[in-house]
């Protein structure tokens, strides 16, 4: 029987599993990201469905707008207000460092944005989550909640733009946008962010999140 030798080096890379790197979008200054359309809850109190997340910074603030696949009217009216997205941003763009998000992989979070749509009612009622029932609706507005990650998937609030003091935008058309200040987040020009955004309403556990994007502020 004649025997032959086979490397060792080459049966081990052989048997190596191949492993799939996760490809991190690149941008400078501004950045956008795109979303399947109707992969959001139904029923009689649809899920805010976003198609797309621009995501803009000009040297000062940070300015996010979500795209909705219909007017932000047909989500609202007659519904409940809520959250349509969540930013997740890793400041150092180090994943040593930071928290992770619920039922994310990758750690490394220092801060989260939550985006919200909400609605104002005649005689002056306004709500960021859930809803008047019976009240006249007479204006939608966006609003952010800034939360930072303390251990874990943890956090801790720490600044929101809420009702009368400091709203965000009145919402037109299909699109929410919310400004916030470098200043709020230690953020400055040149730095690179690495973002995970969430659709808050997907209604599938797994493919809530949007590729990740490593963005240079401007």
């Amino acid at each position: 029987m004649k025997y032959v030798k086979v490397p060792t080096v080459l049966v081990c890379m052989a048997l190596l599993p191949v492993l799939a790197v996760a490809e991190i979008q690149k941008a400078e200054h501004n950045a956008v990201l795109t979303d399947p359309a109707n992969d959001v809850r139904e029923g009689t109190d649809p899920g805010k469905d976003v198609v797309k997340v621009l995501i803009d910074s000009d040297g000062t603030n940070l300015t996010i707008t979500t795209v909705l696949a219909k007017e932000a009217k047909y989500y609202l009216k007659g519904h409940t207000a809520g959250d349509v997205i969540r930013l997740n941003l890793d400041t150092d763009n180090d994943t040593t460092t930071g928290g992770k998000p619920f039922l994310y992989d990758t750690p490394g979070f220092e801060y989260l944005i939550e985006v919200g749509a909400c609605i104002e009612y005649e005689g002056g009622g306004v709500v960021c989550a859930g809803g008047m029932k019976g009240a006249k609706e007479v204006n939608y507005f966006s609003t952010y909640t800034l939360k930072k990650y303390t251990k874990g998937s943890s956090t801790e609030r720490i600044s929101e733009a809420f009702h009368w003091k400091d709203r965000g935008m009145d919402i037109k058309g299909k699109n929410v946008v919310v400004k916030l200040p470098y200043s709020l987040m230690n953020l400055k020009s040149g730095q690179k962010v690495r973002f995970a955004v969430e659709e808050k309403d997907d209604a599938s556990f797994k493919k809530k999140y949007m590729p990740e994007v490593l963005l240079t502020l401007k």
